[in-house]
């Protein structure tokens, strides 16, 4: 075999392949003993983390759920609102209508049946007496 252009005999690559073999051999035993006197890690178990983490899992649920809540309250506040204003509107609509057609009546009646009116109202709100 040719390397760098000089020619090496194979019994020299064999002899060096085996040399490497054994020095990795050795080293890979040293550590699987070394390893082995090593007690083993065992995990820790910490109870405090496990019930924080647990915690924190119930927590967040809870949270997502509060906000769900509040998002629907307020969607159906807003709709809410929504229907309020179209009430309102209609109830102002409707009070001017009524307002034109009580004025328009009470313009057509005679000046003596206003007054007639006005003099029975206020007998009424006077109070009884014995």
């Amino acid at each position: 075999m040719k390397l760098f252009g000089k020619e090496i005999p194979v019994q020299k690559i064999n002899f060096f392949t085996n040399i490497i073999s054994f020095v990795l051999g050795v080293i890979f035993f040293i550590r699987m003993q070394y390893k082995m006197s090593e007690p083993p890690v065992v995990p820790v178990y910490n109870s405090e983390r496990d019930s924080l983490i647990v915690i924190q899992t119930r927590v967040n649920t809870q949270l997502r759920q509060i906000k769900e809540i509040q998002d629907s309250l307020i969607k159906t506040i807003s709709q809410n609102q929504n229907i309020i204003k179209s009430q309102n509107k209609e109830v102002k609509t409707k009070r001017k209508e009524l307002y034109s057609t009580l004025h328009s009546e009470w313009d057509d009646l005679s000046r003596k049946d206003q007054e007639d009116y006005v003099n029975k109202i206020m007998s009424n709100l006077k109070p009884k007496q014995r």
